[in-house]
């Protein structure tokens, strides 16, 4: 399975949303201040950049006309906090050590937000998800931490990130990295047909497991009886139909939220701002 992080680069200078940005930046008259943004099991192609229309994403599309666009960056491991890792420390899992969910990152490695604070920047990270889970040490050297444990919840971190740019004093440069997994299973982003309508089965943890063939560690736990409904359920057209569906709406609302990340920052003004957001997904 090959793994992609489709990667945006938008430069602009805080108050300029609105221009075209040049494929390179124009040196900034000092240095600008970093947003990280990565989006959990995002599919670039059902986002619009790429042709899809079944998901409205008019703020990647916008995006991707004014920055630069990477179609072709990997990422180095098959899971979330491990290629996390590989982001914040430049390093391969083999080299920075978070190989498991029973590893955690070394603090002898090096991490970006450690190698910014040292060099005048703020810094802060909103995390949903496995890089909000303190054992993995993904969270070492952000100066302000915010965990959110639930789903959808980019819509959440965004105000909070953008209250927290707002608090800084204007000669402060800073570097800020923010992780949602609204478009992971179990696609709770609507109340619409598909979600908990008793129609079809929930797409959480258990049912992923088995609707994928794999059962979990412990065989003594394993249920013939789920797997075989989950199972059931690969060519049942309109499961399939409506759980495309629900995952579409997941899609449209993180788009919302990145225009409205994109409006905060950009309506502090003053600082040139470099935005880099990952859309990753198994593929």
């Amino acid at each position: 399975q090959k793994i992609s992080f489709p990667v945006f680069v938008f430069c602009f200078a805080a108050a300029g949303l609105a221009a075209p940005a040049p494929v390179f930046c124009a040196p900034p008259h000092r240095r600008p201040s970093v947003v990280l943004v990565s989006l959990c099991s995002l599919r670039a192609d059902r986002t619009s950049p790429y042709g899809y229309a079944g998901s409205a994403t008019p703020a990647l599309s916008k995006l991707a006309k004014q920055g630069v666009v990477f179609e072709n960056a990997y990422a180095n491991s098959n899971w979330t906090a491990a290629a996390v890792a590989s982001m914040l420390t430049g390093k391969r899992p083999f080299s920075h050590g978070l190989l498991s969910y029973m590893d955690s990152l070394s603090p002898a490695t090096p991490v970006i937000q450690s190698v910014l604070s040292e060099n005048g920047y703020e810094t802060a990270a909103f995390l949903a998800g496995l890089p909000g889970e303190s054992h993995y040490g993904l969270s070492r050297g952000f100066g302000h931490i915010l965990v959110d444990e639930e789903h959808h919840a980019m819509s959440r971190l965004v105000p909070a990130a953008v209250e927290w740019e707002k608090s800084l004093s204007p000669e402060k440069d800073f570097f800020m990295f923010l992780h949602a997994d609204d478009a992971h299973s179990p696609y709770r982003c609507s109340s619409g047909t598909y979600v908990n309508n008793g129609k079809f089965p929930e797409a959480n943890s258990e049912f992923d497991t088995y609707y994928n063939g794999f059962p979990g560690f412990d065989l003594h736990k394993l249920d013939l009886e789920k797997w075989k409904q989950a199972l059931s359920y690969r060519g049942n057209t309109a499961f399939l139909s409506d759980l495309s569906n629900a995952y579409d709406l997941c899609v449209s609302r993180l788009d919302k939220d990145i225009a409205t990340l994109l409006s905060g920052l950009g309506a502090a003004g003053g600082r040139p701002l470099l935005i880099m957001i990952v859309l990753s997904s198994t593929t």
